[in-house]
């Protein structure tokens, strides 16, 4: 970053500070001699990075200390370009934005800073400003195990698995301070395993498992939009039809002329606020899944069988807190000035104005099922055969409110006589309360389900050059619901893994 013209006069931001530290422990024994044992641990991750917080970013060329009322804001815009605007064609909102007072922490006065490096811009270096911030990241995690010999046949262990790790971004979405990104993930995972010896020929092994996984992602809110701060221009507002949040306001070209007089890629795209492009913001998913299973392995003389059953239920809901709130873009800074919005397109990087109505959360379900079973039979002393057979159904995607759309084309009917369309071919999942009649939930009509039988063999010959080797081979075929894939018999070479570890 020393190379940098912004940063050439600041050796602090030269050398943007790293600070990471990690704090834990674990602690494990017998809690009762020789019948129940515990393990825990624990770590604590912190890390505050200047380098990833900074941001350097465009904004409108020549502004400064002087050039924020009416007047100066319309001749700087002018001079970009090339408009004939006067101080009555700016539109209050959009300068007070503009006049809004820096945030605790932020240097300078204004919120959106004044242009600094202009005229160093380049290809290499094609920014005009720059702002400090500290990216922030902390992990904690936990484990903890429980093993309880209840007899000499049978034992129960407990296991737990707990991870949360928040991030803070300062400009993930804004290219000023104060609307802090927060993503806050987690996972769990708990566990209770069962091994039971039946006899001494057949033993069985039962299992309980839970995960739990989030993903969560909002921002700070300095202000909302009914009270903006505008400085000298006084406190101003934008209407958001009775939200609190404000959504942003991003200006697509923002450098103008400057664009081409530096030889620059991109005409600077300025995000006050969360940007309209990605709306990101206050959204999220939560996934849970409960799987049993339970497994088996009979020896029947030469004979080795194993078998087996999982089941698996999971719910994944996909949080969109947008609707209600808004975006707002526009086409460059010229507009802006004048108050103008533009509903986007691909001329504006699909930066879009829009207020996003209705639930776009959604709720899905999904369940699967596996069982198999495997016979390996011991030919010789060197050669085993093994066979088994697999099937799976994995139930198709289904949503708590039937929201699973679908279209199918042998519903479809268009008229060529009047040029209409009489059935679209759209349907929609029958647990919806408009759902289309005869669907399943699922909307799908394929079976689910798959069957695959395999076969292999292993075979280890005499001592061959100091080694003993094994020569294995296996062939499967597996089919599901709309497809159909064959393996041809694949057969490898090599070392024996008791050769080498004798």
């Amino acid at each position: 970053m020393k190379n940098n013209p912004l940063l050439a006069n600041d050796p602090k931001d030269e050398n943007p500070e790293l600070h990471r530290y990690i704090a834990g422990g674990t602690f494990g024994g017998p809690i009762i001699k020789n019948k129940l044992f515990g393990f825990v641990s624990y770590q604590h991750l912190q890390v505050s990075d200047q380098e990833i917080g900074d941001n350097f970013i465009n904004v409108p060329v020549g502004l400064s200390d002087n050039n924020r009322d009416a007047a100066g804001f319309a001749n700087m815009v002018n001079g970009s370009f090339g408009t004939g605007l006067t101080a009555a064609n700016i539109d209050k909102t959009a300068l007070a934005l503009f006049n809004s007072p820096s945030l605790p922490g932020e240097p300078g006065k204004w919120l959106v800073p004044n242009d600094t490096g202009s005229s160093t811009m380049s290809a290499s270096h094609p920014y005009n400003a720059f702002l400090p911030g500290t990216g922030r990241f902390k992990a904690d995690m936990a484990v903890a195990n429980l093993d309880y010999n209840i007899s000499s046949k049978d034992t129960l262990s407990l296991k737990y698995f707990y991870q949360h790790d928040p991030t803070l971004a300062p400009y993930a979405y804004s290219s000023v301070p104060g609307f802090t990104e927060h993503l806050d993930s987690g996972a769990q995972v708990f566990s209770i395993i069962n091994t039971y010896l039946v006899k001494s020929n057949l033993s069985t092994t039962e299992s309980l498992g839970f995960l739990r996984e989030k993903t969560w992602v909002d921002n700070e809110q300095p202000f909302g939009p009914s009270a903006i701060p505008g400085g000298s221009q006084g406190t101003v507002s934008i209407n958001e039809f009775g939200s609190n949040y404000f959504p942003g306001v991003s200006i697509v070209n923002v450098l103008g002329s400057a664009q081409g007089q530096y030889g620059l890629v991109s005409n600077g795209i300025l995000n006050i606020g969360p940007n309209a492009e990605g709306q990101a913001p206050n959204t999220g998913a939560f996934q849970n899944r409960w799987q049993p299973s339970g497994n088996a392995i009979w020896t029947l003389g030469k004979h080795t069988v194993s078998f087996g059953t999982s089941y698996s239920y999971t719910q994944l809901n996909t949080i969109d807190k947008r609707t209600g709130t808004g975006t707002v873009a526009t086409d460059d800074l010229s507009a802006y000035a004048q108050g103008y919005v533009t509903p986007g397109s691909a001329s504006t990087a699909f930066y879009v104005s829009s207020f996003l109505q209705g639930d776009a959360s959604r709720y899905y379900r999904a369940k699967q099922v596996g069982s198999y079973v495997q016979d390996k039979f011991q030919f010789t002393p060197t050669l085993s055969i093994t066979a088994g057979l697999r099937y799976d159904w994995n139930g198709g995607l289904t949503e708590k409110n039937g929201r699973i759309f679908n279209f199918d084309p042998t519903l479809y009917s268009y008229n060529q006589a009047s040029d209409t369309i009489v059935n679209p071919g759209f349907i929609i999942a029958s647990n919806n309360k408009n759902g289309t009649s005869g669907v399943s939930p699922t909307t799908l009509t394929g079976r689910q389900w798959g069957v695959g039988p395999r076969l292999g063999a292993a075979w280890q010959p005499e001592r061959f050059g100091g080694r003993w080797w094994c020569v294995r081979g296996s062939g499967c075929t597996t089919t599901a619901a709309n497809c159909s894939a064959t393996s041809p018999l694949a057969m490898r070479l090599e070392p024996s893994r008791a050769g080498l570890s004798g």
